[in-house]
């Protein structure tokens, strides 16, 4: 016996063929079959996104193409195809949607083992692509399974997220045609009447909201008010419905900067549940109140942190573990979200200087880790994230001086880690990160017991990274080693990057590094080695850049190095010897001071101007080419 036929229908509108081709074979590659597959224009006649479409389209013999319209509404779009379409069951996506391999055969039992039920609705992610800062969150949130609750909870947010039984939407009088957004709600709303609606709680679609979708929340303003004149009645049955209404309204009237409306909703809402009103109104000030004073410690407690910092990292001072949890603490508190909007929703200063929280688990979707969020949490232990964080803010676990723990999820697409992110925390001692392309200044700065550093689950340093900024690892006084692999792409290693790191024994570099700042391996007592391999592509080596690494017996210097500045090998006591090149043109004071090793200096170019004091007194200077001795300046300083 032959399975019943699909119907699935693409309308594509100012799509891209990138995006259009992976809503395609997403249908193309269902388990179930058979499938008929329509796709939908809808874009102005002979537009570059209409032949473009039809182009894509061109190898695909099977797939009809059908021309409408541009100024034709989906829902009328929908009742047409319905008119031609023959076929027990039926789908609306867009051209940037997309199905798991697995969703029509799930969706299509579920119609077949209950022939009561004329929609399936699935969950799967939002991805909202209109800012800058992509959000992702789940479709569905709050499973509200009776069909009175969605007139508020719409579970289908998308189209690409029902299928539905053809005969059942002729039975309903087909797609409300005043309505855009919320005609999929609409329709569910009737078909649930009848218990005739299924909501799956399982991930089985993307679907992507893209600029053409900019005024959504207009279009979602005015179309809710629809609604709630069509389905009268339910908000009669239920106060709080609609209370709940008219604070949905207010939220919606801020973001279109619908002032006058948003007053208007704000009123309501007083009117309608007054003693409620008031008390949410002071609870919201109350909460603001606590935020300004959150804000004005955290940041005087940043400023701080960063004199310290540089105070006990010059001075080889390790932070200490002042605080101690008590027994009532011991318990602790373990920060789990229900999803990625109830997170998002959150301020960072809610959870600030938090001292009774023992473990975060960041919930799926969510693409940013704020900043500052869990800063000063002193009990926090372990930390969960997600594949979907891209990004971690600035001091966002910053003086989390119990944190051991941080797992992050397989195929991360972690891409940047802000500044202060990890420093101070001091009970950190390994951490496997992925493989990012950009970390902020000051991220594991002073984390004294940090001894191994991952990438990807390697030892070496993540090949993206471009520059290392400064400070980043000052004060890592148990960081053996700071190696990177030969895909590198490293440039820059800034001011004081690796300042104090008393155990740091070996660097390998590749790759083409330009510029080492100053100070940024300064204090390294037990650096023993420095590769880098393409040394040549150097140009500049900061004032101190090795001051002080005691065990360190020979430096190779660039050819094209134009000046070796101040204090470059400062206290280095086991530098046995050095070779100038012939495109030096200075060596300042103290570079090679306080050497007591350095027996023999060979300087390969005679027009250079030495500093009096740039070598002690018991290296032997020699000098390859001739040399005029006034060149040769005494130096005060």
């Amino acid at each position: 016996m032959s399975e019943p036929l699909l119907n699935v229908v693409i309308i594509a509108k100012t799509n891209t063929s990138l995006r259009f081709m992976n809503t395609l074979k997403s249908i193309m590659n269902q388990e179930y079959s058979p499938i008929k597959i329509v796709v939908v224009d809808v874009n102005d006649q002979d537009s570059d996104y209409s032949l473009g479409l039809q182009e894509d389209l061109a190898a695909y013999k099977d797939v009809e193409y059908i021309k409408m319209d541009s100024s034709w509404h989906p829902a009328k779009i929908r009742n047409h195809m319905l008119e031609c379409m023959e076929g027990e069951y039926i789908a609306f996506l867009t051209a940037n949607d997309t199905w798991d391999s697995k969703a029509a055969q799930t969706v299509i039992r579920e119609l077949e083992e209950n022939p009561d039920l004329n929609a399936v609705c699935m969950n799967g992610n939002l991805i909202d692509e209109r800012r800058a800062d992509i959000n992702e969150e789940p479709l569905i949130e709050k499973e509200a399974y009776h069909y009175s609750k969605w007139i508020l909870y719409n579970p289908a947010r998308t189209s690409s997220q029902v299928v539905y039984r053809t005969e059942g939407i002729a039975e309903a009088g087909g797609f409300d045609e005043e309505l855009d957004c919320l005609c999929d709600a609409d329709m569910l709303l009737r078909l649930g009447k009848k218990n005739g609606v299924l909501i799956k709680s399982e991930n089985m679609c993307e679907c992507r909201m893209t600029e053409s979708f900019r005024d959504y929340e207009r279009k979602l303003f005015n179309e809710l008010k629809k609604i709630r004149l069509k389905y009268l009645e339910l908000y009669l049955q239920d106060r709080m419905m609609t209370q709940k209404f008219y604070e949905k309204m207010t939220v919606l009237s801020k973001i279109n900067y619908m002032w006058l409306d948003f007053i208007t909703y704000k009123l309501l809402c007083f009117i309608n549940a007054p003693i409620k009103s008031m008390a949410k109104t002071m609870k919201k000030f109350g909460r603001f109140v606590r935020y300004i004073i959150l804000w004005l410690r955290r940041d005087l407690s940043i400023v701080k942190d960063i004199i310290g910092i540089r105070y006990n990292v010059r001075y080889h001072k390790v932070k200490k573990k002042k605080y101690r949890m008590s027994e009532k603490e011991d318990t602790g508190v373990n920060v789990t979200f229900m999803s990625a909007r109830e997170y998002n929703g959150q301020s960072p200063f809610d959870f600030a200087f938090n001292n009774k929280i023992r473990s975060v688990k960041i919930p799926e979707h969510v693409t940013t880790i704020k900043k500052g969020m869990f800063y000063g949490c002193e009990s926090l232990v372990s930390v969960e994230i997600p594949a979907s964080v891209t990004r971690i803010e600035a001091h966002a676990f910053q003086n989390c001086i119990s944190l051991r723990n941080i797992k992050f999820a397989e195929n991360s697409r972690l891409g940047k880690i802000g500044s202060f992110v990890f420093a101070g925390c001091i009970s950190l001692e390994e951490i496997d990160l992925p493989p990012v392309a950009e970390i902020g200044s000051y991220i594991f700065a002073q984390c004294s017991s940090l001894k191994n550093l991952r990438f990807g689950q390697s030892h070496y340093f993540s090949p993206a990274i471009e520059r290392i900024p400064r400070y980043a690892f000052a004060g890592c006084g148990k960081l053996p080693a700071v190696e990177f692999d030969g895909n590198s792409l490293l440039e820059t290693i800034e001011n004081k990057a690796f300042f104090g790191c008393r155990r740091l024994k070996k660097i390998v570099i590749t790759g083409k590094l330009k510029k080492v700042g100053d100070y940024a391996f300064a204090y390294c007592s037990e650096l023993e080695s420095v590769a880098i391999l393409n040394i040549d592509a150097v140009e500049t080596i900061g004032k101190g850049a090795f001051m002080h690494c005691r065990k360190l017996p020979y430096f190779q210097f660039p050819s094209d190095i134009k000046r070796i500045r101040t204090r470059t090998f400062y206290g280095c006591s086991k530098l046995k010897s050095v070779k100038i090149p012939k495109k030096t043109l200075s060596i300042n004071y103290q570079a090679f001071g306080r050497c007591p090793m350095l027996k023999n200096a060979v300087i390969l170019s005679g027009d250079i101007m030495i500093s009096a004091k740039a070598f002690d007194k018991h290296t032997k200077i020699q000098i390859k080419e001739s040399v005029d001795t006034s060149q040769i300046y005494k130096a005060e300083n």
